[in-house]
């Protein structure tokens, strides 16, 4: 294989540098370089998976490991130790290892697998932003990714930074041929995979690359696995109870392996038997894996396998999923993101106390600032603009096949060695207990035993440590553990206005297309819930998403309704 250092010498700097390939030891060059380097990385798994494979024949220097644990003194007595200091951290901890170092105006900085500060933008901004805000302090800077996103997709603050991409020739570059498996049911099929690999069916050792918890819970649940045959590698920080320890990503390898973003984000993964194969499934959203990234990264990541460049993708299509184009929704964005921007310059105009006045803004794209000031983020409709994309690449296997090809990637449609006819049984999710009897084991544990449990129990009911804290367990057993009583109960006591209330009643995702009636019935449960005596009208939609009214053909029936662009509050607040 061609590597990274048969062609430079070392790391591009000041710039966003593309290097080609996955797998090409580009951050090898910042570690076994002569200079000093500091280089983040998004997940603790990768930190590991590097720190353990030095100093080694090729490279005397230590590298030194920085996550959550390691303290500023634990910094500062290996930088008093190192000739040439050479320090890995996630971007969480950046800002710890610069106040060990204090200054860094002699250090390089490597922002690696750099895609992943827009992808992860919208649930880790504090620790994006702690990059962001002082990348520029040190002596030099790399962002360095191998999966580049589109130049709609660059964060704000590192769209004026010049590109680098290292060119290679075709046979150097790692090819991929992907086996697209359109299942009616991702988790029937894999669970069939699962049992083939297991009898001896199928030959190697199956990664699935899933990035989703739940739908790792529900796999090992339904093909019975156990920590003999199956081994899972996800964020150290999930506490989820999945029947099997969370292992890392250097343990021995089993028959069946699950792997999350935490691994497939740079990680390098050995085992010669290993078989790739990719779960995308709508009902886990954070399944559906951008193809312009996440699955090149993904590709090879199992470097010796004898069955590298072999994928093989199932997914499902996104039945909910509107006929609404990227054009259309291009439109819509650009339209909200003025309307944001407008309606924040207005409130800002008001004077110091009007604005402390008013706690937040539901609109999508502000935030109000310690100053008490609104400000309008500009990599927020990007980032929204970006999962409508991954949405509608999976509305159809035209589209995946689409996708696929604008990377030039080889795909074959379902004709394989795994009997795929044999694939596609409907199942629906499953979990370990009742939420009556979670409930009811939170409710008989002492304080300290129930808040061990609640950190697994939110993973699936996300709205149940308030329903504890503010309703209480006698009124969650008098409203008969209904989960949609209680949330409908928890929406109606919350400080919100009425029609915030109404959308998070409604939930719709962008994309959907409900029919008339539909919404009507929809809206109806909503007033309902909310104590109001209002008459439903499909048309009132518009007071609460941002819509376009279409037609669809449902079961062979021509339905009138509207497809949902976005909601007008932002309902996860």
């Amino acid at each position: 294989m061609i590597y990274l250092s048969d062609k430079i010498k070392e790391l591009p700097k000041n710039c966003l540098f593309n290097k080609g390939k996955v797998g090409c030891g580009g951050t090898t060059l910042a570690i076994e370089g002569s200079e000093p380097y500091v280089i983040t990385v998004p997940y603790a798994g990768l930190v590991g998976n590097k720190v353990r494979q030095y100093p080694n024949e090729r490279c005397p220097y230590r590298l030194f490991g920085v996550s959550e644990g390691v303290t500023t003194d634990n910094i500062r007595k290996y930088l008093s130790q190192a000739a040439v200091p050479k320090i890995m951290t996630t971007y969480d901890s950046l800002g710890k290892v610069m106040e060990a170092l204090g200054d860094v105006s002699g250090i390089n900085l490597l922002i690696d697998e750099y895609h992943t500060l827009f992808t992860q933008y919208s649930f880790r901004k504090d620790a994006i932003m702690g990059v962001l805000e002082n990348f520029k302090k040190f002596k030099s800077f790399t962002f360095m990714t191998a999966t580049p996103l589109e130049e709609d997709f660059i964060l704000d603050e590192l769209k004026e930074i010049p590109v680098v991409t290292q060119e290679w020739d075709k046979n150097e570059k790692f090819t991929v041929s992907v086996k697209q498996i359109k299942c009616r049911s991702v988790m029937a099929s894999a669970v069939k995979m699962i049992k083939a690999f297991l009898s001896g069916e199928i030959e190697g050792n199956a990664y699935f690359f899933v990035n989703s918890v739940r739908a790792i819970k529900e796999l090992i649940q339904k093909a019975g696995l156990t920590v003999e045959n199956c081994r899972a590698i996800y964020s150290k920080s999930n506490r989820t109870s999945i029947g099997i320890p969370n292992s890392d990503v250097d343990s021995k390898p089993k028959k069946i392996n699950f792997l999350t973003s935490t691994v497939f984000e740079g990680c390098d993964i050995f085992d010669e038997d290993g078989v790739t194969i990719i779960l995308s499934d709508p009902y886990f959203k954070n399944s559906l894996l951008d193809i312009s990234t996440s699955v090149q990264q993904i590709a090879g990541r199992i470097r010796d396998s004898r069955y590298i460049g072999e994928i093989y993708h199932l997914f499902r299509k996104n039945r909910y999923f509107g006929e609404l184009s990227t054009e259309d929704y291009q439109k819509h964005i650009l339209k909200e993101t003025e309307r944001n921007k407008r309606v924040a310059e207005q409130y800002n105009r008001l004077d110091e106390e009007a604005r402390k006045g008013i706690k937040e803004l539901d609109l999508l794209y502000i935030e109000k600032g310690d100053d008490n000031m609104f400000h309008f983020d500009p990599n927020r409709p990007k980032i929204d603009l970006f999962n409508f994309k991954v949405s509608h690449i999976y509305s159809s296997n035209v589209t995946v096949s689409e996708e696929y090809g604008h990377y030039g990637i080889a795909t074959e449609s379902s004709k394989d060695r795994l009997t795929l006819k044999s694939l596609g049984i409907n199942t629906g999710p499953g979990i370990d207990k009742s939420f009556k009897e979670v409930v009811l084991d939170l409710r008989n544990s002492t304080t300290l035993i129930r808040n061990l449990k609640m950190r697994e129990a939110k993973v699936v009911y996300p709205f149940l440590p308030d329903a504890i804290t503010k309703l209480g367990f006698e009124r969650i057993e008098s409203l008969k553990y209904s989960q949609r009583a209680i949330q409908d109960e928890l929406n109606l006591i919350s400080d919100h206005s009425i029609d915030f209330k109404i959308c998070r009643r409604l939930g719709y995702s962008t994309g959907d297309f409900l029919s008339n009636a539909k919404i009507k019935s929809d809206l109806e449960k909503a007033y309902k819930s909310l104590r109001l005596n209002r008459a439903a009208k499909a048309v009132d939609i518009s007071r609460f998403y941002e819509v376009k009214k279409q037609k669809k053909r449902i079961n062979g029936e021509l339905k009138e309704g509207y497809t949902i662009l976005s909601p007008k509050y932002r309902v996860a607040a």
